[in-house]
């Protein structure tokens, strides 16, 4: 997650969008100092999606402060879409089923390290193991 960030502030920068670029901008110097602080060159996407949330909790503070439709309170709702769009998204039933039968997981350990390793914070763990119960 921390790369692709990066490519999207990448991206803002060369498309010239000022407030994407800053909310990127602020995000990545968050990022890349919690990581100077572990001595890491990058965070793992479990630290970097608990950034996302916390500038996600700040927008909704400042979305309490203001007045509704105000430019400040209006600012703050475009920029927690932002932060939003940065999480991962919720694989399907579907996704989940074809990555069980492709990925050959016949046991509920190997399941749940598997989807822990590979898909943080992109499937709920009740439904991944009621899908493999009750289809596979």
């Amino acid at each position: 997650m921390h790369k692709a960030i990066k490519k999207q502030h990448k991206l803002a920068r060369k498309s010239k969008d000022a407030f994407l670029q800053g909310i990127l901008s602020v995000l990545l110097a968050d990022i890349e100092k919690t990581a100077k602080d572990l001595k890491v060159a990058w965070l793992g996407d479990i630290k970097v999606i608990e950034k996302i949330n916390y500038w996600i909790k700040q927008m909704d503070k400042l979305m309490n402060i203001y007045k509704p439709n105000s430019k400040a309170y209006n600012q703050a709702v475009e920029e927690k879409k932002i932060y939003l769009n940065l999480l991962p998204t919720q694989l399907s039933k579907e996704e989940i089923i074809d990555i069980i039968r492709n990925n050959n997981l016949s046991n509920i350990p190997e399941l749940m390290r598997f989807f822990s390793s590979n898909y943080f914070g992109r499937y709920n763990s009740k439904e991944v193991l009621q899908i493999f119960k009750v289809n596979l």
